[in-house]
């Protein structure tokens, strides 16, 4: 079986990830992810049948106390997108172990596989190609499907597709 949707990471306001609009909250079960390994960021998931789900993330308040931000593999998102025009040769870089304490205290881990372009010295595309998700802990702890996780009022499934948009000046690359 090749790769398939792991999730969709969608980056919040710390305030907005702990105050829901009701457009989520009324449609989805939101489910507590927890905190990740690094206290940069925090979580919740919108768990689906299929097994896929949507991130809904934040930095943390201790992110920007503590100068993490700036940091963290999102910091150069628009400093990385500057620099990729006329690039070619996409490689991924080794694995990267990641982990998060769920609410309930159960340690979740994890390898991501980023992508970079140039070889060794290569700059990160993340936040512009796909990234891999290896589970290290049983998948079912980072993505628990049961039952109350997956029923949502809405009525959704599962992710069917996406579409993603560029500017005519990126859809060569």
């Amino acid at each position: 079986m090749g790769p398939s949707l792991d999730h969709i990471l969608i980056l919040l306001p710390y305030e907005t990830l702990n105050s829901l609009p009701s457009s989520l909250t009324d449609n989805f079960t939101i489910s507590p992810g927890g905190a990740h390994s690094d206290g940069l960021t925090e979580n919740k998931l919108i768990i689906f049948r299929d097994g896929s789900y949507i991130e809904l993330i934040a930095f943390t308040p201790f992110a920007d106390e503590s100068g993490g931000r700036s940091t963290h593999w999102w910091a150069d998102f628009e400093g990385v997108n500057s620099r990729l025009g006329g690039v070619s040769g996409i490689q991924y870089e080794k694995p990267r172990a990641g982990a998060r304490i769920r609410p309930d205290g159960q340690k979740v881990e994890w390898f991501v596989t980023f992508p970079k372009i140039g070889g060794e010295s290569g700059i990160s595309q993340r936040g512009v190609l796909p990234f891999f998700c290896h589970d290290v802990t049983d998948r079912r702890l980072r993505v628990p499907l049961d039952e109350e996780n997956v029923t949502h009022p809405c009525g959704a499934l599962g992710v069917e597709g996406f579409n993603v948009f560029v500017g005519e000046k990126e859809a060569d690359r």
